[in-house]
């Protein structure tokens, strides 16, 4: 939303979209995914069907594949007056904390 329209807003619409929409959106959903993701992990082991994570060797072979697709985000993201390298550093570190329970998940 523009930025002047959104200050136009009375304070209780701006309440009401900040708490239901941005960061408090994100985390909604990120719950409901990692409730989804729990479901049919569950069902997937219960039928007996196993979980596999790709090795380093596979995780190498990712990140090579990757590397152009990030390169040209970073350029982009820079080219908008942003560091992209540092952005991407910190959903590298964000997704590092979740994963290892460091966050608490709301």
């Amino acid at each position: 939303m523009n930025k002047a329209r959104y200050e136009g807003l009375p304070a209780e619409i701006q309440q009401m979209l900040d708490s239901t929409t941005g960061m408090a959106l994100a985390k909604r959903l990120g719950h409901l995914w990692q409730q989804d993701e729990l479901l049919g992990r569950g069902l997937a082991v219960e039928r007996g069907h196993p979980i596999l994570a790709p090795g380093d060797p596979e995780q190498a072979l990712l990140g090579t594949a990757a590397a152009p697709v990030i390169d040209r985000w970073v350029a982009k993201i820079d080219a908008m007056g942003h560091d992209g390298r540092a952005l991407l550093e910190d959903a590298k570190r964000l997704v590092a904390d979740y994963a290892d329970g460091r966050e608490q998940h709301r």
